[in-house]
């Protein structure tokens, strides 16, 4: 029997359409929470090499952000569909800027 390995996998569209792989390559994590009779949240952190992504269209405010969430290879089951609401941009001294995109459902 093979040994199946499972490697985590998530994929994220805005306004209906995959976002582009130089997006995806840029997210150094994604974070969900949802919640009983709540808002369910996404939170994706990006790198924001020469602050490519601090005015970018894809990431306006009021976009529609789908986040898709599994194992390869398995399907990916969608877990999250709402607005992007806010950004939140980091400028640290010792590092690369950061950019923390929010959507709400």
């Amino acid at each position: 029997m093979a040994n199946l390995r499972y490697v985590p996998e998530f994929q994220i569209a805005i306004n209906s359409t995959p976002v582009p792989a130089v997006l995806r390559a840029s997210v150094t994590n994604v974070s969900l929470q949802t919640g009983l009779e709540g808002a369910d949240r996404v939170e994706l952190g990006l790198v924001n090499e020469n602050l490519r992504w601090l005015d970018h269209p894809l990431l306006a405010l009021d976009n529609e952000l789908t986040l898709s969430i599994g194992y390869a290879p398995d399907p990916l089951e969608q877990m999250f569909v709402g607005e992007i609401v806010g950004q939140t941009a980091s400028f640290p001294s010792s590092g690369v800027p950061t950019l923390t995109v929010a959507a709400q459902d």
